[in-house]
């Protein structure tokens, strides 16, 4: 098979391609991003909240129980010692059974779903998105070898055509149906385009085969249980609120949400593939991983601080410049549910490392921990607060986690509190000048559509502003000799 021929790197650049590798898939999730942000504001124009609620229910559903069957097959690849053509054949095999299975179990709560959330429309719209996991789930499981060798530029071929099929199909879905038929459109077609050009990267001819499938079972029983609670700690506030609120309250909500996770998509969840193959290399040959883990967390707070705080202090203008006025609800949503992604910056690293070590179980007592804390505080602040219960609710939980998951790191990679805490106060430090900067401002030049500054529009001043914050950021942590930071000046230079 062709993708078996792809090499593993076993010399000592392993943090060197790993970085690579990060930048490479952050750089695609970006642009991937921007396909889904065009998306978005034709969507937002031609739809309305209301249409964006209902979908968001039918989503919820669909990810709550696709996580449910979820089986991460590629990672076992990525950390077996030896995977040959039977690994793979178990690995089609057992993606193939957990698409069947998912699809006949959406097709069965379709109809009661709509029944209890007092929505007609929802049956055909959870039958049709259960196609989307279907293929999403089967990708070629030959990228897995490509992987190993710290090679992603597959990937990124891969969801670039996705995102870009995807756009395409919900654009003009938009423009001929104007209803929320255009979400459901480019949802599935994304995952379709996806699977295609997988097979034609890493082809393979799949043939049915259980024969690996102990191998595979050690690991997953852990890593599914996992993948479950944790939808569920995503997805219950949404269909809690779906119960009690509008579906245009849920649609603003929902709006609010995806904008907030941006962040979270577009720099954390790119890292994790290329950090747990790192640290699969790092663990087959023994080695330490600490220095990765705290030049890593160094880094992804540094770059998540500034977006989020800006994000949350300009989100009244930037939500009305981007979405248009009918979703300025969003805005008192989102400045605080973007704050929320701060602490989320240690997720990735300890779960790629335990994924690496085969320490699976410690993600799923992390995320049960989480369950145990989120669950009955948003049913009872919902009910009380409603859509700021949710978010009551989310802040528990993220911080509940944060301290439980920094903990499970330090012993995981050997480091303290202390070690962590000498990454992250340039980068803090910074962020205060920031908010500092951009408060001062925003207060000059008003809430959007109400003022301006030396005669320019609000929206002109909202953006300068932003610019502002992020230059003072930038300085402070020049002036505090911030490493990650003076590295990439001296590389520059060199390149210069």
């Amino acid at each position: 098979m062709t993708v078996q021929a792809v090499s593993e790197d076993h010399g000592g650049q392993v943090g060197q391609r790993a970085a690579k590798g990060a930048i490479l898939l952050i750089g695609s999730r970006l642009v991937s991003r921007l396909f889904d942000f065009a998306a978005l504001l034709v969507l937002a124009r031609l739809l309305t909240p209301p249409d964006f609620g209902l979908v968001a229910i039918a989503m919820s559903l669909m990810q709550v129980i696709e996580a449910v069957f979820e089986l991460p097959v590629a990672q076992v690849v990525v950390r077996a010692q030896e995977p040959d053509r039977a690994m793979l054949d178990t690995a089609f095999t057992l993606s193939l059974i957990r698409g069947l299975a998912l699809a006949v179990v959406m097709a069965l709560i379709a109809w009661p779903a709509a029944m209890f959330f007092r929505q007609p429309g929802l049956a055909a719209l959870i039958l049709v998105l259960s196609l989307s996991p279907f293929m999403r789930g089967m990708l070629s499981p030959g990228l897995a070898f490509y992987s190993r060798a710290l090679n992603f530029r597959q990937d990124v071929a891969i969801e670039l055509a996705g995102k870009f099929a995807a756009l395409v199909v919900a654009v003009i879905a938009a423009l001929v149906l104007r209803n929320y038929w255009a979400i459901v459109a480019g949802t599935v077609t994304g995952p379709l385009v996806m699977m295609v050009v997988s097979y034609l990267i890493a082809p393979m001819v799949p043939r049915l085969s259980l024969a690996r499938w102990r191998e595979f079972m050690g690991i997953l029983g852990w890593v599914s249980a996992s993948q479950i609670i944790s939808a569920l700690n995503w997805q219950f506030d949404r269909l809690i609120l779906s119960r009690f609120v509008s579906p245009a309250s849920l649609g603003a909500f929902s709006m609010a949400s995806d904008l907030a996770n941006l962040p979270n998509q577009i720099i954390l969840v790119p890292l994790w593939r290329p950090l747990m193959s790192a640290f699969s290399v790092i663990n087959r040959k023994g080695e330490a991983p600490r220095d990765k883990v705290l030049a890593t967390c160094a880094i992804l707070i540094a770059l998540l601080l500034p977006v989020c705080i800006l994000a949350s202090l300009l989100a009244r203008p930037l939500v009305i410049m981007v979405l248009g006025q009918k979703w300025a609800v969003s805005a008192d949503y989102l400045q605080y549910l973007v704050v929320l992604i701060i602490p989320v910056f240690v997720t990735p690293v300890t779960s790629a490392l335990l994924m690496a070590q085969g320490r699976t179980r410690l993600t799923w007592w992390i995320n049960f921990a989480e369950m145990v804390i989120k669950l009955p505080a948003a049913l009872i602040l919902i009910l009380r607060f409603g859509l700021y219960g949710a978010i009551m609710a989310r802040a528990l939980a993220v911080v509940l986690v944060f301290a439980i998951t920094v903990v499970v790191l330090g012993r995981v990679a050997r480091l303290s509190r202390a070690d962590l805490w000498r990454q992250a106060w340039r980068p803090l430090a910074a962020a205060m000048a920031l908010a500092a900067v951009v408060m001062v401002l925003r207060a000059r030049f008003g809430q959007a559509g109400q003022g301006a500054l030396w005669g320019a529009p609000w929206q002109v001043m909202a953006i300068a502003t932003g610019a502002v914050g992020l230059l003072a950021y930038g300085i402070v942590l020049l002036v505090l000799d911030f490493a990650p930071l003076r590295k990439a000046l001296r590389r520059m230079e060199r390149l210069a």
